[in-house]
């Protein structure tokens, strides 16, 4: 079944004021403004060099939210590619 989308520049003010839904397949989760604690941001795209500043990725494949436990499902799924050594230390030494 083809997808039919429409492109519309809007105002960052109109932006602010829409909703953003979960990317989740059948999830209904949204939320207004700032992005509350524990949503994830999800940009899929591809490069064929390392991208050290995300506003030079002309073309996007997935632009996405997704809700705290659609975040925490999807993480579940994917490796561990040493995520916790790039977190600030804790404790003393």
């Amino acid at each position: 079944m083809a997808k039919v989308f429409k492109q519309k520049t809007v105002t960052f003010e109109e932006a602010q004021s829409m909703a953003c839904i979960c990317a989740w397949r059948g999830c209904t989760a949204t939320f207004q403004g700032d992005m509350p604690l524990g949503w994830w941001t999800m940009l899929a795209f591809w490069s064929a060099e390392p991208i050290a500043d995300l506003r030079s990725v002309a073309n996007w494949k997935r632009d996405a939210v997704l809700c705290p436990e659609h975040a925490r499902e999807l993480d579940g799924q994917l490796k561990d590619i040493g995520q916790r050594l790039r977190r600030p230390s804790a404790g003393r030494a």
